[in-house]
């Protein structure tokens, strides 16, 4: 048995008989004599300290022959418990670990209270610890916000007299009295002289501490201070809250057929909602199959057409003409009856498009599928540099011969065309293919297209037959203007983002940019790629608010937004600052950054505009704040809508004239990026000159031959 080991005051000698019960702190219990012959189970209750430095094997075990086989130690690892039990047999020398054997025991546990623990003193003492563990975590929060609030430079809120900061000597005292809190509390005593080692303990066993007793406290807290809790002030009343009356709900249903841009679609929409009549839209856009059921159900393809239920009532005008005991005849019917079978349908989330039906894979999709799973892909080192997800080229050859039955020369060219549709790319960017020891990657394993939010990747490449760039980009249109039609509010600024992620218009959307993924964007014009780019840009931000639920405020987190959502184009990832100033801007810096967006061996750059186009700053979205409204711009017109959103933009507060005081306030989109527009400020206001309507014009042309003009920045 072991000898002078360590005895805390709370320790329970034995399960029938209580020895060495000393309630006094620190004290060593001397060696056993023959004084156990009594005991069944001698139990002493000891630390993990080993025994004292000199002590030799024969001297731990001296006096202990007549002892059972086995003796229970309690091995206090935590403060106040789970205790560890372990048993060591007595031809062990020191308690070597092979021989030991154990199981926790709590004080709250049914062993634990047969072997005697003190449960009521290990109750009263975890409320204490409790209790001053939460001080504990009040004073860190406390310091922590001291130091939070430094950082922030109000410093002269941090008066040492005020604030109660502590002194060294004070700080001292502070940690004199955990360690006597932690006698007090009859912690297992050290034969060792106090010192850092002692310390060190003490912390790693107040860490451990706090770890196991967090929970509670936050408990605590969060009891204290409930999230509904009633934050009014006393004595003032709580402004009463004012109950909307729904009113009577439809039994059946208003449908309207429509199409975007068209103003008789829009006319009947607010006929309705002028009258709060709810209704669902169907835009022949989005839903191009049900063209054929109105026209079965109407025989006529105009747009709008209106059913009260399954009552063809006709266009607009025919509603407006109708007279208000006929209209309102109607109206009773919608509130009181059922929608009827024969009734037009709503399109249902999921639905899919019957333009999908009749396209077909890719020529080269099926070779490359069994080139997926035939070449080794892994991380490989080339010139000193790690390349993750690629295969050697050599290999991909050797198995188009063997599966297309070919020369070596015809199954390079092979791969090459696969390159040209973006199948796979070489990892160095510096040429298609080639057979040898080069590095290639599949499009879905580029480090760009995995690592990063790309919204319309899912997993996988679509393999079907790339579709015209133009052809894509007018779908993607139309559903953007179909989005815009129901979801935009009256500013053009504002999406209802929460109810465009459920509609069926967004999945149809969603889906159809997968389609951009293998895109030539070569082939593009200068309008084409404008259109395309600008529309693409504005159904991204669109896209990214809804994936985010919000749209970003503070200038890191805009910077973030604008940086990280991307979307895979033409086999290559755009995000929106890459639309910007990458392509639309011909490949020009961001504001307040060293470097252009695309580097030198970018193959991205071949798709950016030739010179940079100064007006597609006003048709960007940039947020609620100052921001063009959203629009959906063609080919065919877009230089003309392009300087009617700049008039728009002026018009809308972009500018602001004070003759009086000789002042220009321009919005901020011309200090970031003041280069597009003119090389001073000058040249800036000459620039803005066409575009602003008759009367500000007149007074900025005055302004202008003053030589005490300023011109300053919108906020």
């Amino acid at each position: 048995m072991v000898s002078n080991t360590q005895v805390p005051a709370d320790a329970t000698a034995s399960t029938d008989e209580v020895t060495n019960n000393n309630h006094a702190e620190n004290v060593t219990a001397p060696p056993p004599a023959n004084d156990n012959k009594g005991n069944d189970d001698p139990v002493q209750k000891g630390n993990e300290q080993p025994a004292a430095e000199g002590q030799s094997a024969a001297d731990a075990v001296a006096g202990e022959s007549a002892a059972k086989e086995k003796a229970i130690i309690l091995n206090e690892e935590l403060l106040d418990g789970p205790y560890r039990v372990r048993t060591i047999p007595v031809d062990s020398k020191n308690g070597d670990s092979e021989a030991e054997s154990g199981v926790d025991l709590h004080p709250a546990s049914e062993s634990g209270r047969r072997l005697g623990f003190p449960m009521e003193e290990w109750t009263e003492k975890a409320s204490a610890q409790a209790s001053a563990l939460k001080n504990l975590v009040l004073d860190g929060g406390n310091a922590m916000s001291k130091v939070i609030r430094r950082l922030s430079g109000k410093k002269e809120d941090f008066d040492s007299s005020e604030h109660g900061e502590r002194s060294a000597d004070e700080k001292s005292t502070s940690l004199d009295s955990v360690k006597e809190e932690h006698r007090e509390r009859a912690l297992p005593a050290s034969s060792n002289p106090p010192g850092e080692h002692k310390e060190r303990q003490l912390k790693e066993k107040v860490t451990r501490w706090l770890a196991q007793k967090k929970n509670e406290i936050v408990g605590q807290v969060m009891d204290s201070y409930p999230a509904d809790k009633d934050t009014t002030p006393r004595g003032e009343p709580e402004e009463p809250k004012e109950v909307v009356d729904p009113g009577p709900q439809l039994k059946g249903r208003i449908t309207v057929y429509t199409i975007s841009g068209s103003q008789n679609c829009r006319a009947a929409k607010h006929f309705l909602r002028s009258r709060k009549l709810p209704f669902v839209e169907i835009n022949l856009d989005a839903f191009p199959e049900r063209r054929l059921d109105l026209e079965a159900r109407t025989e006529k393809s105009s747009v709008p057409q209106i059913f009260f239920n399954n009552e063809f009532i006709g266009g607009f005008h025919e509603l407006n003409a109708m007279d208000s005991e006929e209209l309102d005849k109607l109206i009773k019917d919608v509130y009181e009856n059922e929608v009827p079978a024969d009734a037009p349908s709503v399109p249902v989330y999921g639905e899919d498009s019957s333009d999908e039906e009749g396209r077909k894979l890719d020529e080269y999709a099926e070779i490359v599928r069994r080139l997926r799973k035939a070449v080794v892909v892994k991380d490989r080192f080339l010139r000193y540099r790690l390349h993750s997800n690629c295969f050697v080229g050599s290999e991909a050859v050797d198995f188009l011969i063997e599966d297309q039955y070919c020369e070596r020369e015809e199954a390079v060219e092979l791969a090459r065309n696969f390159a040209k549709k973006h199948f796979l790319h070489c990892v160095n960017e510096d040429h298609l293919f080639e057979d040898g020891n080069y590095l290639y990657r599949f499009l879905e394993n580029e480090p760009s297209v995995v690592g990063n939010k790309v919204l319309n990747f899912g997993g996988a490449i679509n393999d079907m037959e790339p579709l015209p760039a133009v052809e894509v980009g007018n779908k993607l249109r139309q559903l953007m203007l179909a989005i815009l039609e129901s979801k935009l509010s009256s500013d053009g600024k504002h999406v209802d983002h929460h109810r465009l992620a459920r509609s069926e218009e967004f999945r149809r959307y969603v889906k159809v940019t997968e389609e951009l993924h293998r895109i030539n964007l070569l082939t593009l014009s200068r309008e084409e790629k404008l259109a395309f780019f600008i529309n693409l840009y504005n159904s991204l931000v669109i896209h990214a608010v809804v994936h985010l639920g919000y749209f970003p405020v503070g200038a890191l987190e805009r910077r973030k937004f604008f940086g990280d959502f991307q979307y895979l184009v033409g086999g290559y990832c755009y995000s929106l600052s890459a639309i910007q100033n990458g392509l639309l801007r011909a490949n020009r810096r961001a504001p307040y950054t060293l470097t252009k967006p695309f580097g030198p061996r970018d193959n991205r750059v071949k798709a950016a505009l030739g010179e940079s186009e100064a007006l597609v700053h006003f048709a960007l979205a940039r947020g609620p704040q100052s921001s063009p409204a959203i629009k959906c711009y063609s080919a065919g017109r877009i230089d003309e809508e392009l300087k009617s959103a700049a008039s728009e933009f002026f018009a809308d507060g972009g500018i602001q004239i004070d003759s009086a005081a000789k002042t220009v306030s321009l919005d901020r989109i011309f200090k970031g990026y003041s280069t597009d527009f003119g090389s001073s400020e000058v040249e800036i206001l000459k620039w803005i000159l066409p575009y602003l309507e008759t009367k500000k014009s007149e007074q900025l042309t005055k302004l202008l031959d003053d030589t005490g003009l300023k011109v300053t920045y919108l906020s």
